[in-house]
């Protein structure tokens, strides 16, 4: 089979990411992967999870490290008029220098 070059992600704050869990850097990736030109994208963390290979609670784990590290920002958007939760919409952060 001859190799098909895919799709790339850009992956901010390297420095950030070395030495960390392989499975917060999965969750960071396709977080990435997601993201649009602004950094910003609104996967359900259950497709996070399927692409991770791993469950909900695991990517809600990671995601909180992820914005107690500043390297996301997440926000829970509502459905309109309604108390109930639409989605959240990730915004990634570029770091000045690793914290």
């Amino acid at each position: 089979m001859k190799y098909q070059k895919g799709s790339f992600v850009v992956v901010p704050n390297i420095e950030y990411l070395k030495g960390k869990n392989p499975l917060l850097l999965s969750v960071f990736f396709w977080i990435c992967y997601h993201a649009d030109e602004d950094g910003m994208c609104f996967p359900s963390r259950r497709k996070l999870a399927s692409e991770v290979g791993s469950t909900v609670k695991t990517v809600d784990k990671y995601i909180k490290e992820l914005e107690v590290d500043g390297v996301i920002e997440k926000t829970k958007r509502k459905k309109k008029n309604s108390k109930e939760n639409h989605s959240n919409l990730y915004q990634v952060m570029q770091l000045d220098t690793p914290p």
